[in-house]
This record gives structure tokens, sequence and C-alpha cells, in this order.
């Protein structure tokens, strides 16, 4: 079963599912062209997205998380992408079973931005605290991806691209979104 079970690397995954997210329409491009007058043979180039308006980043600061420098692995790869996919604006939100921190940044802020954290967590990991802090305060991100040991109470309801960053040496699935699996080093 080893042989045949795909090793893909866990950093590509969440490149591709950060620019498969991209929104925000920048460059014009001839590759695709805009078909709105091609039948009155006006050929017009297309806009093509190179970037994510609004991005959130929740952080699992459940005292499980935080086992073999799970929550920094998860968040060095997410500020080293936010500096290559133009973000105008990200939200780095610590979570466990209420919403603790939250900092926003532009991918400009981002490579002089304080990422060292203490979160303090303990038990009832639930997600859903999550999704309703976004819908209470109004926070519509292009994408949503989540950093979590995989071990919940709840999943919670979401209506945005969801990406499951799982840390742990069990195979957890998320009910809901995409989920890639970290393996411990």
């Amino acid at each position: 079963n080893e042989l045949v079970a795909p090793q893909v690397r866990w950093e590509d995954e969440l490149q591709a599912f950060c620019t498969s997210n991209c929104r925000k329409k920048k460059r014009s491009t001839y590759n695709r062209l805009n078909r709105r007058l091609m039948g009155q043979n006006i050929l017009l180039p297309s806009r093509k997205g190179e970037g994510i308006s609004e991005l959130v980043y929740g952080r699992d600061a459940s005292g499980s998380k935080n086992y073999r420098n799970r929550l920094e692995r998860a968040t060095t790869e997410i500020v080293s992408l936010a500096t290559l996919i133009n973000v105008d604006k990200i939200h780095f939100i610590d979570w466990d079973g209420k919403v603790g921190q939250h900092k926003t940044y532009s991918s400009e802020e981002i490579a002089d931005a304080d990422m060292t954290m203490n979160p303090i967590g303990g038990g009832c990991t639930d997600a859903s605290c999550l999704a309703d802090y976004l819908r209470e305060e109004g926070i519509e991100p292009d994408c949503v991806i989540v950093a979590t040991d995989g071990i919940l109470n709840n999943w919670g309801l979401w209506s945005v691209p969801l990406l499951w960053v799982i840390c742990n040496t069990d195979p957890i699935v998320a009910p809901v979104g995409k989920s890639i699996h970290v393996e411990d080093e």
C-alpha cells in the first residue's frame, strides 16, 4: 500500500489551492480572448487573476496543535506563500473553542510582521467559532485556510473555498472543504 500511495508535497497543494482562488483581475492577456465582442470580429484581451483580495488563515491554538512545532511549520508556509501571491489583506486568526487574537496584514507588510505567538488553549477545539466569527465581523474572504491537528468537536458550516492543513500522524479528512495532510518530522 505504501508503494501505490501518492506522495504529494503538502506545500505544493497549499500553493495550488491559493493560486486557484486568485480572483483579483490585474493583468490583460490574449491567451484567452474576451468573448463578448468576438461575434462582431473585435478581438480584445481578457483579464487574468493574479492575486487574492482577502485571505483568512485560521490557526488552531489548542494545546495539541503546539506539539512538535506544528503551528510554526504551517504559519511559515503561509507567510512564504503570501509573499509570492499578491494578497491585499490576510487575516491571521487564532481560535480554540472561541476566537482569540486577530491580526491583519498585506503582502507588503507580512515580511516585517511579528508572527511569534503564544497561543493559549485547552480542550473544546471547535472550528465553528471561526466560521461564526467571520460572519459576525462581515469578513468575506476569497478563501480560508485552517491549520489544525484535526481533533475537533465541530468542523463548522462554511460558504467559501476552504482548505484544512491537518498536521497529525493519523490520516484525518475533514467532512467539509479540501484536506491536506502534513506529516510530523
